[in-house]
């Protein structure tokens, strides 16, 4: 296949050396990346090309791309992902794995569960002989769903020792649905614990906080971007389905500023027309989810 684009591209013997040394470097690195993907446990499927940036224009674009380059790998600064369930954090945790992977660097994905289990099981194993741990040799650790449930005394301390080990030795991605304020609550209530925790990972860190559009809720609904959901609810308000039109902004708790005015006012109603306490039929309303004109 070279000899004969070699032969098409006419090209001299120095060009085409080079041209077989690049492709096999390509191929070097394409197998090197596929190995690291699979030794690194993050999921598949999951890049930076495949997020839908018009479904969740509350994320940074200009900050995502920024970490995209990997700078604060080489710089062990760490990266928490802040917001509710469902709003892509694992999604950008995970690409961001991606691309640390295609820039050099080894990384070790867990779910916080996951690596209770592993650290439990390394619980009695000295400091010393921890270093060969992928959780704490490699360039990225990549801790998803932390705040899911309480940890206990005995897992917040592990937690700690890892936090520990890792700081300013290699940089941590944490994606967590709690804010850092709630953090006791995870860590056993204990204040101490979780003080020496966010101590050491506040030091040197960025904070992404994602507070929009809920993918899981939208993907329940059969709706695959914005245009599609403002397009639902619409369709179900001009048809008179006051009820699917509600239902639809409710499921995916939306705030007033992340769905177009236009969408709003359609469904700008008085109270007494919608009779609201019969027309959701039980479905909650979040008490920050609805704009107050609809109540």
């Amino acid at each position: 296949e070279l000899v004969e684009e070699a032969m098409r591209e006419k090209l001299a013997p120095v060009a085409f050396l080079d041209l077989v040394l690049t492709r096999q470097l390509e191929r070097k690195d394409e197998r090197r990346v596929a190995t690291m993907l699979k030794l690194s446990g993050l999921p598949p499927g999951k890049t930076l090309e495949g997020f839908d940036w018009s479904f969740q224009p509350r994320v940074e674009r200009r900050q995502i791309e920024t970490l995209a380059t990997c700078s604060y790998v080489r710089e062990k600064v760490n990266v928490l992902f802040l917001g509710p369930p469902g709003v892509g954090k694992s999604h950008l945790a995970t690409a961001l794995g991606v691309k640390a992977i295609k820039n050099g660097f080894s990384v070790a994905h867990f779910v916080l569960d996951e690596l209770m289990h592993v650290l439990k099981a390394d619980a009695a194993i000295p400091p010393a002989r921890l270093r060969a741990k992928r959780y704490l040799n490699a360039g990225l650790l990549v801790v998803d769903e932390v705040g899911i449930r309480p940890l206990d005394r005995a897992e917040a301390n592990l937690f700690f020792r890892l936090v520990s080990a890792r700081y300013e030795k290699g940089a941590i991605i944490l994606t967590s649905n709690k804010h850092v304020r709630d953090w006791p609550e995870i860590f056993a209530g204990e204040e101490i614990i979780t003080t020496a925790i966010l101590d050491r990972l506040l030091h040197h860190v960025e904070v992404a906080l994602i507070d929009g559009r809920r993918y899981r809720l939208m993907a329940a609904m059969g709706v695959r971007n914005i245009a599609n959901y403002n397009r639902k609810v619409k369709d179900a308000e001009e048809a008179g389905e006051l009820r699917e039109a509600l239902r639809l902004a409710d499921w995916v708790s939306v705030k007033v500023d992340t769905v177009d005015e236009a969408t709003w006012q359609r469904l700008n109603r008085p109270a007494a027309q919608l009779r609201l306490e019969t027309v959701l039929d039980g479905i909650r309303i979040l008490a920050d989810g609805f704009p107050g004109r609809l109540v």
